[in-house]
């Protein structure tokens, strides 16, 4: 017979926040590191089972590594065969409320199922779902126009960007020469090679960062850039352009309402296709990230996200079910 090991209101998934570098990783750490001080003893619970490689160590949780965790390095799919180990929210003692964070969800038998939603292009939400987060207007106005899921289940929240700024030990000044970083490869077109041609022309040192550069590296990457193109179409999060500007970084994006909302009067919005405004705005940003002023206004304007909020905006919702 399975016995659960903790007992809790709240499950959340955790692998992610050690298996997962970027992306639904830093969510999902950056989740537990500020919920751990918001939540009451025993309102929330972990769940960290599966082989996947822990690739961000305990201590990356904060507060959150002190939290009831249900942790093991058993395969996920025994779920299919062994009974006792059929259903997620079974193990943690039959939580009320349990939140996906992978991309493959973990079985439920009886918890009420949320998740979180950051990109345009990402399957559309099942109907079952109690609850699902996003982090801007325009996805939560395109995921209600497609539906399934009510209205009132899609819960616009803040994001948090003060993480990268919190992990730089030291801000690097404006370097001498260009330095421009490329966010992998953003379009379904590969256009990194006209950038990359762009670069070699004006002389401009070009860093092209993606899955492939090591998350501890990232924030001392970033923060040594004159400017970075984050070009992305699908994205609805404004979480990597408002992580530049806590950094004091100008960042080119395109012109989006998840820009546009986040980063206000410092929004340097391009067309991708139009290279002649990509290099003027290019240069423009290159001035701004020398000029202390802007780099005062960049930091202030990225000041109010917080992941304290994003934390304070998720509990409120799941206390609420």
């Amino acid at each position: 017979m399975h016995t659960p090991i903790v007992r809790a209101r709240i499950g959340i998934d955790s692998l992610t926040a050690r298996a997962h570098a970027p992306g639904a990783g830093r969510y999902a750490r950056e989740l537990i590191r500020a919920l751990a001080p918001l939540c009451a003893p025993g309102e929330l619970a972990l769940y960290e089972v599966g082989r996947a490689p822990r690739c961000m160590p305990l201590e990356s949780l904060g507060a959150g590594a002190h939290l009831p965790t249900l942790r093991s390095a058993r395969p996920r799919s025994l779920a299919r065969w062994w009974p006792g180990w059929r259903y997620a929210d079974r193990e943690l003692g039959g939580v009320h409320i349990f939140h996906q964070t992978a991309p493959v969800p973990l079985p439920l038998r009886a918890a009420l199922e949320t998740r979180a939603c950051a990109e345009f292009s990402a399957p559309p939400p099942p109907t079952s779902l109690a609850a699902l987060f996003v982090f801007s207007a325009s996805l939560r106005a395109a995921l209600i126009e497609a539906g399934p899921l009510p209205a009132a289940r899609i819960h616009l929240v803040p994001v948090g960007a003060e993480h990268w700024s919190r992990e730089l030990k030291e801000h690097p000044p404006a370097p001498a020469r260009p330095r421009i970083g490329l966010l992998g490869r953003e379009s379904p077109e590969d256009e990194r090679p006209r950038w990359r041609a762009m670069a070699a022309r004006l002389g401009w040192e070009l860093v092209e960062l993606g899955p492939q550069t090591p998350e501890a590296e990232l924030p001392a990457a970033v923060a040594g850039l004159s400017a970075l193109l984050h070009l992305s179409s699908r994205h609805g999060t404004p979480v990597t352009a408002l992580e530049c500007l806590s950094l004091g970084v100008p960042v080119l994006t395109r012109d989006l309402e998840v820009f546009r909302s986040a980063l206000g009067s410092l929004l340097l919005p391009v067309d991708p296709k139009d290279s002649a405004a990509v290099e003027r705005n290019l240069r423009r940003a290159i001035a701004q990230r020398a000029d202390p002023d802007w780099q005062a206004a960049a930091r202030a304007q990225a000041a109010p996200f917080t992941w304290t909020s994003c934390a304070r905006a998720h509990l409120e919702v799941w206390r609420s079910l």
